[in-house]
């Protein structure tokens, strides 16, 4: 995550993965709101936290209003278990303090519907899955959660991952989603400005389809923020070449071209 919910003791078997929930799970979560007073003193808002607890029943990670904190410590608790979370206010659960940050108790009581088994599909069903995860990726990205919206790629590439024993025309399909997700994931990355992840999902994207100009755009915008100046260039070329009213692209063109003047007069 982005830092907005941490927990404050360790996890009471670590080594554990799969007993924890995945995004998309249905869970039910009781959790104990504390506000803080300063930074090593909280104080039970209303309470006795043995007394005071609330109980919510949500899918992790599909967005449900007040429960994106919840759902972040219940990906790291097994059933049963009880941990202290600090979240910050884009996080609080409801029946939080408006404070900058809350100290929540959350208690994973049951996992009332797991994520769906990815081993258990079909190939098929795999496709439609992704295709499925892809569409709410585009959703969460028109929405400005660019988080969720390259959760939600990731989920569909690692479907589709999975199995290698496709039919041809299976292939066919599996190639588009991949493409179009790693296009998708990479915009999400220069979004969240995590170029060295942007730059590797258009990498990927190109190895689906060489000729991409979405891809080598993406990659150009990566490379300038990392400073490789002679790959945003070559890159630049080929979408230009492909499209000469490129806007975008000649401005970013002109830039990469005062960069590499300034770096060949430096070493000089």
């Amino acid at each position: 995550g982005d830092g907005g919910v941490v927990a404050l003791a360790p996890q009471a078997n670590p080594n554990s993965r799969d007993k924890r929930p995945e995004d998309l799970s249905t869970v039910a979560v009781k959790y104990w709101v504390w506000g803080v007073v300063d930074d090593t003193r909280p104080s039970m808002v209303g309470g006795d936290p043995t007394d005071v607890s609330e109980q919510r029943e949500f899918v992790v990670d599909d967005g449900a209003e007040g429960c994106a904190g919840l759902g972040w410590a219940a990906k790291d608790l097994e059933v049963g278990e009880r941990r202290m979370f600090r979240m910050s206010r884009a996080y609080m659960p409801p029946g939080a303090a408006t404070d900058e940050f809350v100290e929540v108790n959350v208690e994973l009581i049951k996992v009332l519907k797991p994520a769906p088994n990815l081993q258990e599909m079909t190939n098929t069903a795999k496709v439609g899955y992704a295709e499925r995860m892809r569409a709410d990726g585009n959703k969460w990205f028109g929405e400005g959660n660019y988080e969720r919206a390259s959760r939600r790629y990731s989920s569909a590439v690692n479907a589709i991952a999975i199995n290698q024993d496709y039919t041809a025309e299976e292939k066919r399909a599996v190639k588009q989603v991949g493409l179009l997700c790693f296009l998708n994931r990479a915009q999400c990355g220069l979004k969240l400005e995590r170029w060295q992840e942007a730059k590797r999902d258009c990498v990927m994207a190109r190895n689906i389809d060489s000729s991409n100009i979405k891809a080598a755009y993406r990659h150009a915008i990566a490379c300038t923020h990392l400073k490789l100046w002679d790959e945003a260039k070559a890159d630049l070329d080929k979408v230009l070449a492909a499209e000469p009213s490129n806007g975008g692209a000649r401005r970013e063109m002109q830039r990469v071209i005062r960069e590499l003047k300034a770096q060949a007069h430096s070493d000089k």
